[in-house]
């Protein structure tokens, strides 16, 4: 059973023609690599959320037993709109989690701005996806200081904050309520590996990025890392589906 935390549909905010989402080309790529169910965002990370929230509920409904749905969040909209939306993805579109993405829509990851998502996100007791990356909007040191800000919160650091990789395990050890995905990072065989020794294999969540990235090859640096099989099976399935409370965790 293989659970990916982080998959994408529709047209990419980076205009990359070839990366477009098809629903359908999704679906075949998760059959191809034996990727079970994928918990897709929005693409329209910038330009049209709300928009983009519809097309995943779509998306979900048509596959039901395949994807699970996460809404995409601007803090940058006004507070009142930022509360409709996370309450219509979590009533009304039966989404499992939020992904938010700082360095996309210029805000600190930190900023008080963020403060209303995070406390809707602890009400409904759901999982925050967040891009993180070395820069100063989204790097690990600001979801630390949010981290520790609301400690009820469930972080995942996605992308495990990329060349700030090692940091983003540190912080990862420390804090109690982060979680870290294995998207985007690089194929060093010390990556995982490290992350599996300090902060145990129960924090660490299998995401491809799909199809931004090649799903074949995020899969590939699990399965081949140096780490027991236990931990891959926590890392491909266990994890995801305790905090994203599935029947089966």
């Amino acid at each position: 059973m293989i659970i990916d935390i982080h998959a994408h549909l529709g047209t990419s905010w980076v205009g990359w023609s070839e990366d477009y989402a098809d629903l359908e080309g999704l679906i075949k790529l998760m059959d191809q690599f034996g990727v079970d169910i994928s918990c897709v965002n929005s693409w329209q990370l910038s330009y049209d959320p709300i928009k983009g929230n519809k097309e995943i509920f779509d998306a979900v409904k048509k596959y039901p037993e395949r994807l699970i749905g996460f809404g995409v969040i601007s803090p940058r909209y006004k507070q009142t709109l930022v509360k409709q939306e996370i309450d219509k993805c979590i009533k009304e579109y039966g989404m499992k989690g939020l992904k938010l993405h700082p360095t996309l829509n210029g805000y600190y990851a930190d900023s008080t701005i963020v403060d209303p998502v995070m406390e809707k996100a602890i009400h409904y007791d759901i999982p925050l996806l967040f891009h993180t990356w070395n820069d100063d909007y989204s790097n690990p040191r600001r979801i630390a200081a949010l981290a520790q800000r609301f400690p009820q919160a469930k972080i995942i650091m996605a992308h495990m904050g990329f060349e700030d990789w090692l940091e983003a395990i540190v912080i990862a050890e420390k804090a109690e309520n982060i979680y870290l995905d294995t998207t985007g990072t690089t194929t060093e065989w010390l990556i995982i590996k490290t992350a599996v020794e300090r902060c145990g294999e129960d924090k660490i969540l299998f995401g491809s990025d799909s199809p931004a990235l090649n799903l074949g090859a995020e899969l590939a640096k699990v399965k081949d890392a140096q780490i027991s099989q236990q931990a891959k099976e926590k890392i491909l399935y266990e994890n995801a589906a305790r905090l994203l409370k599935l029947s089966k965790a």
